[in-house]
């Protein structure tokens, strides 16, 4: 997603730098594929948090909305949260609040002392 979310942006230094580091998204498609997370959502087994912003000129809000797709088709836990306005990472003192608040709750559900026996997701 993120070679063809840069190419769509001309072949630029940042593209050419992933091309180097990871291989050619044409060339090297099924190497790829082969080490792409997404590859394995069914076999995976923790309890996944995904937030990100979903204006994020960094890493594109699709890998994680496909990570997510994958994680549910599978039917493992995973919690999305997609930041409205936010960019890569919190900037502003309400996305601190919210990104931090989610991975608080997130952590007390799945290794604080009462984990397992709660929700742990905060609302929206």
């Amino acid at each position: 997603v993120v070679m063809a979310w840069e190419r769509r942006h001309g072949e630029t230094s940042t593209f050419r730098y992933w091309v180097k580091s990871i291989g050619d998204p044409v060339a090297d498609a099924a190497s790829l594929a082969q080490r792409s997370p997404v590859t394995y959502a069914r076999s995976w087994t923790t309890p996944l948090l995904l937030i990100h912003g979903d204006k994020d000129d960094i890493v594109d809000v699709g890998q994680s909305r496909l990570m997510k797709r994958a994680l549910e088709d599978a039917h493992k836990p995973v919690r999305y949260v997609e930041v409205k306005g936010m960019t890569h990472g919190p900037h502003s003192a309400d996305e601190v609040r919210r990104v931090f608040g989610e991975i608080e709750a997130f952590l007390a559900a799945h290794i604080g002392p009462n984990a397992g026996s709660r929700a742990g997701t905060p609302k929206p």
